[in-house]
């Protein structure tokens, strides 16, 4: 369906922890008009298709419900630009940013979670696979490839498989980072290990 290898070395990946945040920011370039990056990004249809049914007020000040999983506010979009918004709780903050060039889009996606949620560095692996695997399916909508059911697709094998090569790239981020020690990444990779790579519980 996909090269797990070539999906994940088209996405750049940060850590940094200051006494409050610790933040993951990924980046990742598409061969796809602008306006039909923000559409699959904001419209509920395409998010559907490639990522999960969503509801809610798409509008700054309104907040949305990602089927099974988080909820929040939209502190502020600027529409075909970015937008910020609360993903699961007041502390836990999103950020999507939206650059492009000719006919190709760069998306980058900054997620900050509280240190005390967190704990450290090590806290990307709580976030950072996940994203990667959405920045797939997104890439595989913009490309017009076959998905079915997104949230079945995590489930499938192939998925369990990208899931563990990107752990790996996590923590060949965090480790140098300096933003966790040793016996935190252990802890954290076998967090990730157990979130991203037992079917069914994502």
């Amino acid at each position: 369906m996909f090269d797990t290898g070539a999906e994940l070395d088209a996405v750049t990946r940060h850590v940094r922890r200051d006494p409050e945040t610790v933040t993951v920011i990924l980046r990742r370039n598409f061969a796809a008009p602008h306006d039909a990056v923000w559409d699959a990004l904001t419209d509920p249809e395409p998010l559907r298709a490639w990522f999960s049914p969503v509801t809610g007020d798409f509008h700054e000040g309104g907040s949305y419900q990602i089927e099974g999983n988080a909820s929040g506010e939209i502190w502020e979009c600027r529409p075909r630009e970015h937008f910020m918004l609360t993903f699961g709780s007041q502390e836990s903050l999103l950020t999507v940013e939206l650059a492009y060039a000719g006919d190709d889009t760069t998306v980058q996606i900054t997620h900050g979670v509280p240190i005390s949620m967190a704990g450290s560095g090590a806290g990307a692996f709580y976030v950072g696979p996940g994203w990667d695997g959405a920045l797939l399916g997104l890439a595989m909508y913009l490309r017009g490839d076959e998905i079915g059911d997104p949230v079945e697709m995590a489930d499938s094998a192939e998925i369990i498989e990208f899931n563990k090569a990107s752990i790996d790239r996590w923590q060949a981020v965090i480790e140098p980072s300096g933003t966790a020690d040793a016996d935190e990444i252990a802890a954290g990779r076998e967090a990730a290990v157990q979130q991203f790579t037992m079917p069914g519980d994502r």
